[in-house]
């Protein structure tokens, strides 16, 4: 980054590699000349080579993220860091040095039971509100899946799961502002019960003795969220 300013947000940089530069900065994010300032928030900086972020001059600030994993060092240069996780350590309100518990060296979101769950910014500005991607509670998780624009990280395209041995049940479209269809493999005409439920377990939505391959749902008022549905007979249970 040269001149001017820049905001990154609930992005992954990592596995970058500098083979020649200017003195072999950076690697992850290498900023000089910057006018202003920089700001770098809910974001994961992993496995870059040399150095994970890289600040000659500016304001720059980092909060809810994690730099683990760099060749170098993680954060050379002046920076503001706040209720981050950063290897080795860095001064800062909030920030914590320990291993963030990625899915692996590639997947690079945390798992259950991480430290960074409900770790970054307790602020009300930064709370999470997509679970999944976010864990436990609203406070605002480190990395990627923390924060209002984690929902960004939802994989929703299809979502498919097995009834019986080759049989499919699709959602779409999903995420849905107004309705959502369900369709499935139902050729013996068996009865279903559907229920919804909140990432609390709360049901929020019951129908019975539906037969048909088919169902759509109204969303009818229910907040914006992350919902699960439950489809139940007496041979075959269902969730997605």
């Amino acid at each position: 980054m040269v001149d001017g300013s820049f905001s990154i947000k609930n992005s992954i940089i990592s596995h970058n590699e500098l083979l020649t530069g200017y003195l072999l900065r950076g690697g992850g994010i290498d900023c000089y000349n910057l006018t202003t300032q920089s700001n770098i928030e809910n974001s994961t900086i992993a496995y870059n080579s040399h150095e994970g972020l890289n600040f000659e001059d500016g304001t720059n600030n980092v909060i809810n993220t994690i730099v683990w994993g760099n060749n170098s060092s993680q954060i050379s240069g002046s920076a503001i860091v706040t209720y981050s996780d950063i290897q080795d350590g860095f001064s800062g309100d909030g920030n914590i040095n320990l291993n963030p518990i990625f899915n692996s060296d590639t997947d690079l979101h945390i798992v259950p039971g991480s430290p960074c769950v409900d770790a970054g910014n307790p602020d009300p500005i930064y709370y999470d509100e997509c679970f999944p991607p976010s864990q436990e509670t609203e406070l605002n998780d480190m990395g990627v899946d923390g924060g209002p624009l984690g929902c960004n990280w939802i994989i929703t395209d299809v979502i498919e799961n097995t009834i019986e041995i080759d049989q499919v049940v699709v959602i779409y479209p999903n995420p849905s502002s107004t309705e959502t269809n369900i369709e499935f493999s139902n050729s013996d005409r068996n009865n279903f019960e559907l229920s919804i439920l909140s990432v609390s377990g709360k049901q929020v939505f019951t129908s019975e003795n539906i037969n048909s391959d088919k169902i759509v749902i109204k969303r009818n008022g229910l907040p914006k969220g992350v919902y699960f549905v439950k489809l139940t007979s007496e041979k075959k249970q269902c969730d997605l």
